[in-house]
């Protein structure tokens, strides 16, 4: 489960880009796609941290899909980037743009 103060990081880091990028346009998709991540990552990390969660079949897999310019990088880097930072694990990214 995600705590206050991660839930606090990650709205602080999207209000914070969104004020510093000149025609950023906060979307409500991304704020879905942010929250879908982050609560994906911090099962995902609880369970591996040995935490008694019940196993449910692709609870820790999370797809996310959509068009160009909707915002799927920056929501998994905000939320990559708290959880790992407030769990103290590292981050590896790897996307790829498929044409």
């Amino acid at each position: 489960m995600l705590t206050d103060l991660e839930k606090d990081a990650i709205r602080h880091h999207y209000q914070t880009l969104a004020g510093a990028l000149p025609g950023f346009k906060p979307r409500a998709a991304q704020r879905q796609m942010i929250a879908a991540i982050a609560k994906t990552l911090s099962q995902s990390l609880e369970r591996a941290e040995g935490e008694d969660l019940p196993e449910r079949a692709g609870e820790s897999i999370l797809v996310v899909e959509g068009p160009t310019g909707v915002g799927k990088s920056v929501a998994y880097l905000i939320a990559g980037g708290v959880m790992a930072k407030s769990r103290g694990r590292k981050l590896v990214v790897s996307s790829a743009t498929v044409a």
